[in-house]
């Protein structure tokens, strides 16, 4: 689901279930497109996203491509200055990562497997995690520090934090973004 390249709006990881993107932001209303906008991409324009979007619709625009989408948001986003190493953002990404979020409930789905995780996992035992935005990275990070056992000792040892070289983003930029959180379940308090 790619902000530079032309494709079906779809976003769905599984299109035999929910909405495809093209239908959801069709269906919801300015202020929610916004919320989402904000909260999943952290898009400080999202409500000028919003309303560029629903104009759009509402003037017969068929937004259906990621290259109409794409369009749309270029018109009141502009891109970010390059700097020096830094991979182009296309000014795009945060929307479309945001409404990706939102057709595949992903915040959800992470939330539900950090805490089967949790649970699968024996004392003394790893898991490690890779996190492909700061919003999935949040919720791992809360995981590891603050889930408690019955007995009320931590769940999992201090975690590990590894960060991309800049050799490995130079071979392939789309690391730049991954963080990996490697932790031990605690021994004491066992599984919750």
């Amino acid at each position: 689901f790619r902000s530079d390249r032309d494709g079906p709006l779809d976003m769905r990881m599984d299109t035999s279930t929910g909405l495809p993107a093209s239908q959801l932001i069709s269906v919801l209303s300015e202020s929610e497109l916004a919320r989402i906008i904000r909260e999943y991409g952290e898009e400080r324009h999202a409500a000028r996203v919003a309303a560029a979007i629903k104009s759009a619709l509402a003037d017969g625009m068929q937004v259906t491509t990621t290259a109409a989408l794409a369009q749309v948001v270029c018109s009141v986003v502009r891109a970010p200055p390059r700097s020096p190493g830094r991979a182009f953002v296309h000014p795009a990404t945060r929307t479309f990562q945001a409404i990706r979020i939102a057709v595949n409930n992903e915040l959800d789905e992470v939330q539900r497997g950090l805490v089967a995780a949790r649970r699968a996992l024996k004392p003394g035992g790893r898991l490690a995690v890779l996190s492909y935005h700061s919003l999935e990275d949040r919720l791992v990070k809360a995981m590891l520090t603050r889930s408690r056992s019955a007995d009320g000792t931590p769940s999992f040892e201090a975690a590990t934090k590894v960060e991309p070289s800049s050799a490995e983003i130079a071979s392939n930029p789309r690391a730049r973004s991954a963080l990996l959180r490697v932790a031990t379940r605690a021994r004491a308090g066992g599984a919750k």
